[in-house]
């Protein structure tokens, strides 16, 4: 298992260990027509000119079953359908993009292996037969707390007997997501974005944060998805500074120019400044 280390992240890409050492970018590319932010959907599949979309993602993530609360699940042979073809076009026009695929059907994973897939990203929450199924497949694995949040203690609770069932099975790479919009109320989203920093600090795990354009961000301001954009930057500003180490988002520059942003503050804010007590207090008005 390759832990988190302070900022830096050693992950593993096509086979190969990557070390990032800034924050990393998710692309939600939708292959359904029911999602719920209507522009990340590709309903004829993914194209060569869909692709230049998402130009600067470190990731691109696949969902071809909707997981929005209330949607119906596709059958696994549709899904499947959907992901082939994008998988392929991804395959010929972009070799090097890690790739990512937002299921929970573990009979998948190893058909997504053949296609060169890094991670799966289950918003199930696993069970046994997905973990060996990712285990089997060498890849890196979204552990996400899809439940109600009780308590802070069942929160850790939940992230560590289901991450001891991955290791168990013999996954080396465990990534773990909070779960936004997953069986949590509005305030309960809020509270999982607040526990960010201890869930580090208790499970030693990379944290990929999945907010964009959702309903805890649009019920707050009265809006739309559509109109999500800048609450959408202004919840992954806070996940940032609470330890965040990948964003999921809908649209990739401003994540970019975000992470840009932060990482600029981060280096001032890691350097300590010298103090010089002979003259710490000459400016200082005298009473």
């Amino acid at each position: 298992m390759r832990r988190f280390i302070g900022i830096d992240m050693l992950c593993k890409f096509k086979n190969k260990l990557v070390e990032s050492s800034s924050p990393m970018v998710m692309a939600i590319v939708n292959l359904t027509d029911d999602s719920f932010y209507a522009q990340s959907r590709h309903l004829n599949g993914l194209s060569k000119d869909d692709i230049s979309i998402y130009a600067g993602a470190d990731i691109i993530d696949l969902g071809a079953c909707s997981t929005r609360p209330g949607s119906v699940p596709v059958s696994a042979q549709t899904e499947w359908e959907r992901l082939e073809p994008a998988l392929k076009i991804m395959q010929n026009e972009c070799p090097e993009m890690p790739l990512s695929v937002d299921t929970f059907r573990p009979e998948l994973v190893g058909r997504l292996a053949g296609y060169g897939v890094d991670i799966i990203n289950d918003v199930s929450g696993g069970s046994e037969q997905m973990y060996q199924a990712v285990a089997e497949a060498d890849m890196t694995y979204v552990l996400t707390h899809n439940a109600p949040y009780v308590s802070d203690e069942a929160v850790v609770d939940y992230f560590c007997r289901r991450a001891d069932m991955a290791f168990r099975a013999g996954v080396k790479d465990l990534w773990i997501d909070p779960g936004f919009g997953f069986g949590k109320t509005i305030d309960e989203n809020y509270r999982m974005l607040a526990l960010l920093p201890w869930l580090k600090q208790m499970l030693g795990l990379p944290v990929l944060v999945g907010m964009s354009r959702k309903s805890m961000i649009t019920v707050p301001l009265g809006s739309t998805p559509q109109q999500a954009l800048e609450g959408t930057v202004a919840a992954n500003t806070i996940a940032l500074m609470n330890g965040a180490d990948i964003l999921r988002v809908h649209d990739v520059l401003p994540a970019k120019q975000l992470i840009t942003i932060y990482s600029k503050f981060i280096e001032q804010k890691t350097t300590t400044p010298e103090w010089h007590d002979n003259n710490s207090n000459q400016n200082i008005p005298q009473s």
